[in-house]
């Protein structure tokens, strides 16, 4: 019987995984079932949130899994057979393993740079849950309380095989799998638990002398002592922000030598600033509560797009920086007189006000070509026409409207033409289509080679004191004067500083630096006053100018 369940799960789970050796993006089953997970409790807005359901997928972490196989083969030990004890430990441990050290990487699907197929989660508890019910299937029920006994087994498996869905199920609405990782993993584990418990139950004496007792009370000690680890190490879905590290953006910037001859040395220091962002368990949130940190606790949504794992946001936000940084040194440049030639494919929707004029009619992904007959290049193209058809109109007046037409691409390359009335915005009180924007494809010919290598940081944030540090560097003239300067803020191509995220912990690790200046977007700038408590220069910008006006004046 377990030898032909074996035979019946490898043949599905060959098949499934030629499957995905074919085409290793997701199978079209995958993309079925993800939609009718709106229908299960899983789902957004029903019995379990995000939060819950990322509580439930880490019942597949290793050190949960961990514990109950711990808990299984106390229940064995206990009993005394052979078979039995070596059973509850091979059958986890090599289901598990086999899934995630063997199976995974000669499959090769990937998310990111991380192996999923069969899903390391959902194979882990099913290992467990296989196991178990073999266990329970072969040891005998004798005495008075048979009754008792059969229902208590079959409320343990149901409870195990209810686990055992739910977290695959839980692992796929969260983004971290795709169903048929999942049921991969079932499959899998439909191999090797069956043929681990034939030879087990077959080759192995049952009679074969086993320490029950002490072996027993030891793993008491250790399930109970395991039971406080586990609880103090569940990932929960909301990380701990605090002051990160600095970037050294003297050292971090290349330059011509020549050029940087020509400009002389910097004399002063220009430092970028991080957010240190530390998963958060139930150990370190008591910890946090009993300390009274100071450090904010934000949801996982907030910081990474769901859906997404977490190495491939960082990597993407690499990728952002390296944006930054060009767009900073093509600022330095252009406010040093040099020729910098820059262009794009467009002005790319990366949001939209869900009250905004354009709500209705645009799309995030969209790529503005024209505003009536103008074409547009850049984002900066943009915001000049929206200017320039709002020219002479009464931007005090709520009710009045400016209508253009707006030329856009959607992401399927497909062009479309709308209709919009602009209206002023209450966040900036101009004109404006209620979208953010920025250049599609955006590119540069710059005058000198700059490079900034910020290593792992990631993310836009130090667009304003790398084009600080760039210019400096390139100019004879002496900008920093021997000071400390910090900030941040993002960086438009024309020079406009935007906001950020985290300002109160770049304030404290600029503070905790003992730096001079720190230059804060000018809508930030109260936040980062009563967290820098007089202990820093606080400046508000609104553009590159502004922050080089004040570095000159200070």
């Amino acid at each position: 019987m377990l030898l032909a369940l074996a035979g019946l799960n490898g043949l599905l789970f060959g098949r499934l995984t030629a499957s995905v050796w074919r085409g290793r993006d997701p199978l079209p089953m995958d993309a079925r079932i993800d939609g009718r997970l709106d229908w299960v409790p899983l789902g957004p807005g029903r019995l379990l949130d995000t939060g819950v359901t990322t509580v439930v997928a880490e019942i597949g972490s290793p050190l949960a899994v961990a514990l109950a196989a711990l808990g299984l083969l106390a229940w064995t030990l206990r009993r005394g057979d052979a078979r039995l004890v070596k059973l509850a430990v091979l059958g986890p441990v090599l289901g598990t393993v086999g899934a995630a050290v063997v199976a995974k990487p000669l499959i090769g699907r990937q998310l990111g740079e991380t192996f999923v197929f069969p899903s390391g989660h959902t194979a882990a508890v099913a290992s467990l849950t296989a196991t178990l019910l073999v266990i329970l299937s072969t040891v005998p029920v004798d005495g008075s309380r048979r009754r008792r006994a059969l229902a208590g087994r079959a409320g343990a498996a149901a409870l195990a095989v209810l686990t055992t869905a739910a977290v695959g199920l839980a692992v796929v609405r969260l983004g971290w799998h795709a169903a048929s990782d999942s049921l991969g993993a079932l499959l899998f584990v439909g191999v090797v638990v069956p043929l681990v418990a034939a030879v087990c139950l077959r080759v192995v004496p049952a009679d074969r002398p086993v320490v029950a007792r002490l072996a027993y009370r030891r793993l008491g000690y250790l399930v109970g002592i395991g039971t406080v680890g586990l609880l103090g190490a569940i990932r929960l879905p909301y990380f701990e922000l605090s002051p990160g590290s600095l970037i050294p953006l003297n050292s971090a910037m290349t330059i011509e030598e020549a050029v940087a001859e020509e400009a002389g040395p910097l004399h002063g220091t220009y430092s970028g600033l991080t957010v240190r962002s530390t998963p958060l368990t139930f150990g370190t949130w008591a910890w946090h509560e009993l300390t009274g940190s100071p450090n904010p606790i934000v949801a996982r949504e907030l910081l990474i797009p769901k859906g997404e794992d977490g190495k491939t946001f960082r990597a993407e936000q690499r990728q952002v920086f390296v944006s930054a940084s060009e767009v900073a040194v093509a600022v330095a440049e252009q406010a040093l007189g040099q020729d910098v030639q820059i262009s794009g494919d467009g002005a790319l929707i990366t949001g939209i006000l869900p009250d905004g004029p354009a709500a209705a009619v645009l799309r995030e992904g969209d790529v503005v070509f024209a505003i009536d007959d103008r074409p547009i290049a850049t984002e900066t193209d943009l915001r000049a026409a929206l200017g320039d058809a709002a020219a002479g109109a009464d931007a005090s007046d709520p009710a009045a409207t400016v209508p253009v037409t707006v030329h856009v691409r959607d992401v399927e390359g497909a062009t479309r033409t709308e209709r919009v009335e602009l209206r002023p915005l209450t966040s900036t009180g101009r004109f404006g289509l209620g979208v953010g924007v920025t250049t599609s494809n955006l590119r540069f010919e710059l005058s000198t080679d700059v490079a900034v290598d910020g290593g792992d940081v990631g993310g836009p944030s130090a667009g304003l004191l790398t084009a600080l540090a760039v210019y400096d560097a390139l100019s004879p003239e002496d900008i920093a004067a021997g000071r400390h300067v910090t900030g941040t803020g993002t960086l438009a191509v024309d020079g406009t500083v935007g906001d950020i995220g985290g300002i109160e912990e770049k304030v404290r690790a600029a503070v905790g630096a003992g730096a001079d200046v720190f230059f804060a977007p000018a809508g930030q700038a109260d936040d980062a006053r009563a967290a820098a408590d007089g202990r820093i220069d606080v400046v508000a910008v609104e553009s590159f100018d502004e922050a080089l006006s004040a570095l000159r004046t200070a």
